[in-house]
């Protein structure tokens, strides 16, 4: 009966012990959490006005926040850096969240929004550019949630006015879930500004 030589046994055994290596890594390797805004409740504040039928255009932003990505930055440490969470994402890109959040509570508040090319004699274009989207730690214990946004309306082709709106919630907690509760409460927050500010705009 022939056998294997004596070399053939340690090739088995690093072989079988590198695939139970990389077997236990896949399966203790953390999901990824994904966050969204929930849906509205509702109970949005009443306009103090009557808005004009609304087109919102795609909103747009720069290419660091075009990802599905939950950004912070230590500013203790290194405020220049912008970092990701590794086993926590938004569940689509914050653009789409801020446009999905904006739609609902206009719709909650009677306001007409027109389909992308519609047309009304009396329409206004909102654009918004959204140029901050993140979570900001003062120190390991403390962090604020921030979303800046540029407005633009327009009626047909004219300028009409044009603002910049900023929100800042702190976070109950120094982590991506408390940092993705405040960011629901900062953009609510920038929706109520929005709407004040369209208020004064389209007024006669």
């Amino acid at each position: 009966m022939q056998t294997k030589p004596f070399s053939f046994f340690p090739t088995v055994f690093l072989c079988c012990a590198g695939a139970m290596l990389l077997a236990a890594c896949s399966t203790t390797q953390a999901p990824v959490a994904r966050y969204d805004f929930g849906v509205t409740s509702g109970a949005t504040a009443k306009l103090a006005c009557t808005l004009p039928p609304i087109n919102l255009v795609e909103i747009t932003t720069t290419s660091a926040l075009d990802s599905d990505l939950m950004l912070y930055r230590l500013n203790y440490a290194n405020d220049q850096q912008t970092q990701a969470y590794a086993a926590h994402r938004w569940s689509m890109p914050p653009t789409q969240l801020l446009s999905q959040r904006i739609k609902a509570q206009l719709a909650d508040q009677g306001v007409t929004l027109l389909d992308p090319g519609m047309v009304l004699p009396n329409a206004v274009q909102l654009r918004l550019e959204l140029n901050d989207f993140g979570q900001y730690f003062s120190d390991s214990a403390h962090s604020t949630a921030q979303v800046k946004v540029r407005a633009s309306l327009l009626r047909g082709h004219a300028l009409i006015a044009q603002t910049n709106l900023l929100q800042q919630t702190p976070t109950n907690a120094p982590d991506a879930p408390a940092g993705a509760q405040a960011m629901r409460v900062a953009s609510d927050a920038l929706i109520s500004d929005l709407t004040v500010w369209l208020c004064k705009q389209t007024q006669p």
